[in-house]
Formats: structure tokens, sequence, C-alpha cells
């Protein structure tokens, strides 16, 4: 089976305190899953620095447009429908549940990693990190959608890697189909209008330095203008600074 890989962005509300946020993923979130489960290969928790205005449209960020992001790497998708997992949905304890519906908002994505590419041997970047790992977990990332074919959305992302390949400080890009998606506001399923949802591809760019940010948007633009690929739609945008790398006690089996 493919890798699996989880990313979910959220939001505390007015009624959720962050340090009570941060000591519910800290204290039971996070080890669930890093510390009991085998299946789990990373974790890793960002906080949005792009949360004043949104790139795309230049309108300032509302209460529902979330702060953090949590990414996981899964052994394979077929992690997603074993009764370990899905009882930690299905199970939730008073505390987590109670922490859910004070979320402002929630967007959980499951997918399938379809493609992952490093900087080449004798790239520009010179900079190797642990990814998502602790050890030297890269600091900073950006996060996108896309709307396009399953060819198209391979084509783009392999175009855009050859591109950042030049960029000095760019460390890695990965393509994530995503199989399943769904978001709640304060506990509650949200929907968008038709046509205005959750993309079917997730991509995540990797840096090490926050330097290194804007050449990267940069290429990612001029492969966009250069490649005139009308059916690849890039949406989305979010860029992130490392909040905090966790060990995987469970996969090395601590």
């Amino acid at each position: 089976m493919p890798r699996g890989f989880l990313a979910v962005t959220s939001r505390p509300s007015s009624l959720l305190p962050e340090s009570e946020f941060h000591d519910w993923y800290e204290g039971e979130h996070i080890p669930l899953r890093l510390d009991r489960l085998h299946e789990f290969l990373s974790g890793a928790r960002y906080r949005a620095v792009d949360t004043s205005v949104s790139p795309s449209d230049a309108t300032p960020y509302g209460p529902t447009h979330p702060e953090w992001l949590a990414m996981y790497e899964i052994d394979d998708t077929a992690t997603f429908s074993k009764p370990a997992y899905t009882s930690l949905r299905e199970q939730r304890s008073a505390r987590e549940a109670d922490v859910m519906k004070r979320l402002a908002v929630l967007v959980r994505r499951t997918g399938e990693e379809v493609g992952a590419w490093t900087q080449e041997e004798g790239g520009e970047g010179g900079i190797k990190t642990t990814g998502m790992k602790p050890g030297k977990p890269s600091g900073w990332v950006i996060t996108h959608g896309l709307k396009a074919g399953d060819e198209e959305a391979r084509k783009w992302a392999e175009g855009v890697v050859a591109q950042l390949n030049t960029v000095p400080g760019w460390a890695s890009t990965r393509l994530v189909h995503v199989l399943e998606s769904g978001e709640t506001r304060l506990g509650g399923p949200h929907t968008h209008p038709e046509g205005k949802g959750i993309l079917p591809y997730f991509v995540i760019h990797e840096c090490p330095e926050e330097a290194s940010m804007r050449a990267v948007r940069q290429a990612i633009s001029d492969h966009g203008k250069a490649s005139e690929q009308s059916q690849v739609e890039v949406g989305e945008w979010r860029e992130w600074a490392l909040y905090k790398a966790y060990p995987c006690i469970a996969h090395q089996d601590k």
C-alpha cells in the first residue's frame, strides 16, 4: 500500500484558551498517536505566519481561518481503516470531545503520498533537513492545494520541483492525493458551497530557513506562468513556521 499522510489545521475559539489547547495537544492528542501507534512515522506542528492577510485575495483572515497545522507521515493508507486508528476518533475522551466543541475550525485531510522530492545532489540548496522528524527539522513550510487530474497534478509537481532544485534553501516537496476530508466549526460539520470545498491534492514545500520562503514562492509562481497548464489550479495557499517536531516513540520501540 502507498504511504499515508494526515494533515489537520485548526484554530481555538475565544472559548478555548491557547494554553488549554496546547496542553491537550501535548498531553493527550499527540501521545495517543506517536507514543502508541507504530504506523505513525513522524509528527510535527506548525503555526501560521500569514494570519493577517491572505496572499490570494488580500483580505484579512477571519476567526475561522486555521492558525495551527499538524502533519503526520503514516506507514501506509491501510492504517486509516484499522481499529487502532479509527477508535481514536470514535472513542474520544470527555476532555477531547470538549476541546473539539470549542475549536473555531478544524479541517482534516487524510491522503495518499503520490510523490516526494528532495534537493538533488549538486542542487543549489545544500541544506538537508530531517523533515518533520526531530534532529534538524524543516523550520518553515508552504502548503497549498491543487485542483487537477491525477496526471496533471504529478506533471505539475515534477515541473515545479525542477524549478525548485535551483533555489537556494529549498529542502523538499511532497504531493498528496486527498482521500478523505472534512471541516467542523465548534464541533459541528461545516459544508462549503458547491465548487468551494477542499481541493483534491495537497502540496507541502519544506524550507530550512524563513529566507528561503520568498524564493520558493517565486519559483512556484514562475512555473505556473510558464507552464500554461489551464487544467491545474493552485489554491488554499498558507505559510507556516515550525512549532515542534515530535519523537515517534512507538515506531522507535522505546
